[in-house]
């Protein structure tokens, strides 16, 4: 979260470790909500801002149910201030798209809490002025910010996509002690799994290249084919012509000698 400019390439990758090992990313996401709760208790304003941002695009990766986005948009908003109302509409500008489509009826409710917001006028221009281009976004459906904006970010098939469920409110233990190196008393047996599991992600790579060559394979030789058919066609033409102008020619001169 350190470059922010990258939010949307991590929450990416992070998809594709979760769509391996469902475990790992389910780590991730405890740690990354505990995070936002520190965050916001402490007044961290930045690291809320990155925090929040990254959990907008694992909506959008589906890596994590979108009922996390409208909890923490519904605390930011309970008790607003000016920097977490902005907070707030950043938040769901990077993943209205999404909770449109997923939670339209709780969306529904958030934006009553923006506009309550905006009457009562309590907040700068600034608060003002993100609030209305927010509603602006969200009357053209947000189709300047839709969830999936890079396609070839996408690296996991729907499928395959697998979705955790959290709640702010649940006691969140981000088991910071699997950061300290431990000796592995299973260590052999785990590196066989793993080097079998890496064996057969390998494989499935290779197949598909193989079934793409294949296919452009097999799309030359029918090219080719077409090719030589037409030509065939061509000379078969050509020899036809040839024979009718040699008979042609043939008629013409025994005529000839019949008038001599």
């Amino acid at each position: 979260m350190s470059r922010p400019e990258f939010t949307h390439v991590f929450a990416a990758l992070v998809a594709l470790v979760n769509s391996i090992f469902f475990e790992v990313g389910q780590l991730f996401i405890r740690r990354i909500v505990w995070q936002f709760k520190s965050a916001y208790k402490r007044n961290d304003n930045p690291q809320l801002l990155n925090t929040v941002r990254f959990i907008a695009h694992l909506v959008n990766q589906k890596v994590v149910h979108g009922i996390i986005a409208i909890e923490i948009l519904t605390v930011l908003l309970e008790k607003p201030s000016e920097y977490s109302v902005t907070t707030a509409v950043r938040f769901l500008v990077e993943c209205g798209s999404m909770l449109q489509d997923v939670l339209p009826n709780k969306l529904y409710g958030v934006f009553d809490l923006f506009c309550g917001i905006l009457y009562e006028g309590r907040f700068g221009k600034n608060a003002e002025f993100m609030i209305k281009k927010l509603l602006a976004i969200r009357k053209r459906d947000f189709q300047v910010y839709p969830a999936n904006r890079q396609p070839e970010l996408d690296f996991v098939e729907d499928e395959d996509k697998l979705t955790h469920e959290v709640s702010l409110d649940e006691d969140i233990d981000p088991e910071f002690s699997l950061d300290v190196f431990k000796l592995d008393p299973y260590f052999a047996m785990n590196e066989k799994f793993y080097e079998g599991m890496k064996k057969d992600l390998i494989f499935d790579d290779e197949e598909s290249d193989e079934d793409q060559e294949s296919g452009s394979d097999i799309e030359s030789d029918e090219e080719s084919e077409g090719d030589q058919a037409s030509s065939g066609k061509v000379s078969n033409s050509d020899t036809r012509s040839s024979h009718s102008s040699d008979s042609a020619n043939s008629d013409e001169n025994g005529r000839k000698r019949k008038r001599n």
